[in-house]
Parts: structure tokens; sequence; C-alpha cells
């Protein structure tokens, strides 16, 4: 149901599929062809927090980050693979991103093995929004940026793995606290209405502040389960895909976006150099890159493809409150290409 709820905004979804899934190979590669994210949710529960029997009952105990790197490896990565494996015999699809929890992750030796699968984008409970805290208010569990980050670890510094920011997600501490369920205590207190309105704030500040695309993480059951909960409730997210669209927000699935991010993040300065009339610059990139935006210095009244002279349009945005200029231009992998950059006074 839900994924016919975004497609009615035209948004899209991205969809993390655990090893025991309701949701079929052939379902999963209609959606792909949809233009939808598909990619694979990692359950390394029987390994991070195993099953042990205290006082007679047997409950899930965690393991130390120090002790999954000593002794856990070697499961973690066949818990990996072996999902790996399974998501590709029922869809036949391949990914390069995955979803996994915060509280599986024992930091750079991990890393190393989802870097070497080949899954540079791990998402999203790695961390949380930054005014997320343990035992205040919490959330709302999404955030208006998709700008992907580099992992960095102290004593490691920066490694080859970029964290993707959690957007569009419910979250078991979205509602309303009830007096007579403990659990609910630590509830941020929103209804639906409230979340609702909380998703259409964030996507305008996506569409006009970030200017960056939306990652939609919601579980397609959500919209279909019992109401009363806002992160399950069909009415929030059709009022955040109704801020959305008023916005000019941007959907995106994950697998494309992680590839666009990780292609603009390797672009090379080649060269730079000036004849009198205008500043050369040319660059190049590893992988194929569509649409990539550079900021124009004040000075710059016009630019040009130097190789065919054809003019590139300059667009107004704003950022942080500054109107700036713009252009966008497509790479070809390993194809430098040189602009043309015309200047006030010369």
């Amino acid at each position: 149901m839900e994924v016919e709820v975004v497609e009615e905004y035209d948004a899209l979804l991205t969809f993390n599929r655990p090893p025991v899934s309701r949701y079929g190979g052939d379902l999963m590669r209609d959606w792909h062809e949809r233009g939808h994210g598909i990619t694979i949710e990692a359950n390394l529960d029987d390994v991070t927090r195993p099953v042990v029997e205290i006082s007679g009952q047997k409950v899930r105990r965690s393991r130390t980050a120090q002790d999954l790197n000593e002794n856990a490896l070697p499961d973690i990565r066949a818990n990996l693979e072996a999902h790996r494996d399974s998501f590709f015999r029922d869809t036949g699809l391949e990914m390069d991103s995955i979803c996994i929890h915060g509280c599986q992750w024992s930091g750079q030796p991990m890393a190393e093995i989802v870097v070497d699968l080949g899954w540079y984008t791990p998402t999203h409970f790695v961390s949380h929004d930054p005014r997320m805290r343990h035992d205040e208010r919490y959330g709302p569990y999404m955030i208006s940026t998709a700008l992907p980050l580099r992992y960095f670890q102290h004593g490691v510094g920066v490694l080859d793995l970029w964290h993707m920011p959690a957007q569009w997600d419910e979250s078991q501490t979205l509602g309303e606290r009830d007096a007579s369920d403990p659990k609910s205590t630590g509830r941020v207190g929103l209804s639906a209405e409230a979340y609702g309105k909380e998703l259409t704030r964030f996507a305008d500040d996506a569409a006009n502040r970030w200017h960056g695309v939306q990652i939609a993480n919601f579980h397609p059951s959500y919209v279909a389960m019992p109401q009363d909960r806002p992160g399950a409730s069909r009415r929030s997210l059709e009022m955040g895909l109704d801020g959305a669209r008023a916005a000019g927000c941007r959907f995106e699935n994950q697998e494309r976006w992680s590839r666009f991010s990780r292609a603009r993040a390797d672009v090379r300065l080649e060269g730079r150099r000036e004849d009198g009339k205008a500043v050369f610059l040319t660059m190049a990139s590893p992988g194929d890159l569509q649409g990539l935006t550079l900021l124009l210095p004040d000075r710059v009244t016009g630019v040009r493809v130097a190789e065919t002279g054809q003019p590139l349009e300059i667009r107004e945005v704003v950022l942080e409150g500054r109107s700036q200029r713009a252009v966008s231009l497509d790479l070809v992998a390993e194809t430098p290409r040189t602009l043309r950059m015309e200047t006030a006074g010369r």
C-alpha cells in the first residue's frame, strides 16, 4: 500500500529486506524496476546478542565491541554473506548499500568487512538524529539532509565508508504518552498530525536550505497497520508528502544517491589556467556523474564547456539565506572536462 501512496506524489522508497521477509523476490524486482531502492537489513542478533540462560530464563545478552572484534568477525562476515546470497537468489538484485543496526556495529574491523563486500553506505541505525538522547525526549526519527558523511574512528582516521543519515523513518519513540502505559514515558509526545507537520517542516528544509534529496525508509506495512501510532500513520505520510511536493523537494532511492555521492566526492581538479580573458578549470571523475552542481564565485559572468563552446545555464540558489549562482554539468568516467569561466573585468 505505501508504495502506491508515495508513487501518487512522485516520490521513491528505499526498502530494506530482512533475512526472513513476507515480501517475495518478484515483488522486490517489480518495485526496483519502478525506481525504488531495494537492499538488505542485516540481522546479526544471533552473533552480537546471543541467547543465554539467566536464572532459568532465556534472554539475549549483548556482547561488547571488543569481544566481537576479537572473537566474532568470521561469524559476522558469514552472516552477512549468507544474507547477501539468499537476497540475490530471491531477487536477482545486487546492492552497494546496507541497513544495519548500531547495536550490532563494532567499528573499524566490521567496516572493513562491509567495504570488502562492496557496501559503502550503511544506513541508518549506525547513528541517530543528534537531538535524540537516552531517557530524554526523542526524535523525531528523521533529519532534513541526506548528505552522506565519511566515517571517522578515533585512532584509525577516515574510513572508506559513508554514513547515510536516517530520513523519513518511523520509530517506536514516536507517539503520545499514556499514563497507564509505563513503556510510553520515552515517547516524544507527537500525535499523527503533529508528526505529519514535522515531516513537512523537514521536507521544506531539505528543499530550500540543504537543496538535497530525501531518502524515504518507511516500511510498506506501516500505512496499513492500526493508525494509533504516528510512525504507522498513512495520514502522517500523506501530510509529509504534501509538504514535500509543495516545497519542491526531490526524492531518490538510496542506491543511486549512494553512487552519486561517492562519485561527487571523488571529483578531481586536474588543472587551472588563465589566458587573460577567462579562467579554465579542468575536472575529472572516476565514475559517471550526472547533475554535478558547482557554486560560482561572484565575479563569474558566464560559463562554457571549453571543448565545445556550449554555454551552461547559470541558476540562482539560496544557501543559508544568501543568494548564490551555480551551474550543473555531467562528467563521463575518467574523461576530463574543462570549463571556461568568464569573469567581470576580463
